[in-house]
């Protein structure tokens, strides 16, 4: 890319919906464009680790497909989860042979949400695979994640879109939604997951919003809301879907490449200085 410029790709939450993560790296990839740095939450973690990993577009798809949360081998037996957060580290091994964020081949960042403090952390350091099973322990789906000594679960209920580490680090952001704000009306609140789902959406889809302004470049698919939090029956559809979008906004993308692909000069030099350095 001109003059090295910084790419951030942030990508929030939204259960399988996520997959639309995978169809927009896929059009970046086509359009030769390469975030040097990646944010994400929940699903966000999985697919921005993957990538971040050097893994492509079409490998991502089909590792999230294959994840098979509702088997008796992923249970919990625990009062505090269904499922068991550690068994969402099992189909991403192969792909970390050596997990440690420093040994990534672009910068990432991992939202989690620390269940004894309530307050967002963002992690970039230690093990990758851990980051990501605390990002995505869905609470009530997933049972919390011990790490460090700590308690979190998914990263998406205090941090679901964490574009401002890359904000201050990039010099082009670009952002990926996964959350439709879908809601139900009281006919179809009639079981403890249509409330569950309820309750998450009202407080993630509020304060993700408000962050999209700070990209330089915002995905959001239209059409997601005909899909839910757990619908992997729906894959290529869903990828096909952020592939499409992103690649509606081609034009987008490279007036903002070509806005920030200018050498910039520091605020903190003289003009002297500036001219020095030139």
């Amino acid at each position: 890319m001109a003059n090295n410029i910084k790419i951030g790709l942030v990508l929030s939450g939204g259960g399988f919906r996520g997959i639309v993560h995978a169809g927009v790296i896929r059009g970046l990839e086509e359009m030769d464009i390469k975030p040097t740095h990646v944010a994400g939450a929940s699903i966000g973690s999985v697919v921005g680790g993957l990538y971040a990993a050097g893994v492509d577009a079409n490998r991502i798809r089909d590792v999230i497909t294959n994840i098979h949360l509702f088997t008796r081998h992923n249970l919990a037996f625990s009062w505090s989860g269904l499922l068991d957060a550690d068994k969402i580290e099992e189909p991403l091994l192969p792909y970390f042979p050596d997990d440690r964020f420093s040994a990534l081949k672009k910068k990432l960042y991992i939202s989690r949400t620390n269940l004894e403090t309530g307050r967002a952390e963002i992690v970039s350091s230690g093990s990758v695979l851990d980051a990501i099973k605390c990002s995505a322990a869905l609470p009530m789906l997933f049972a919390p994640v011990k790490c460090n000594g700590q308690v979190y679960v998914d990263g998406g209920l205090t941090d679901n879109f964490p574009v401002q580490t890359l904000r201050a680090e990039c010099d082009v952001v670009i952002g990926v939604s996964a959350n439709p704000a879908l809601f139900c009306d009281r006919k179809e609140l009639q079981s403890l997951f249509a409330l569950m789902n309820q309750i998450l959406e009202i407080g993630i889809s509020q304060a993700t919003a408000v962050k999209y302004d700070q990209c330089d470049v915002m995905i959001v698919p239209k059409g997601l809301d005909a899909y839910s939090l757990l619908d992997v029956e729906h894959a290529k559809a869903l990828f096909d879907l952020g592939y499409e979008t992103i690649m509606a906004q081609r034009e987008e993308l490279d007036l903002a490449l070509v806005k920030n692909s200018t050498v910039k000069t520091p605020s903190h030099f003289t003009n002297s200085e500036a001219a020095l350095q030139l």
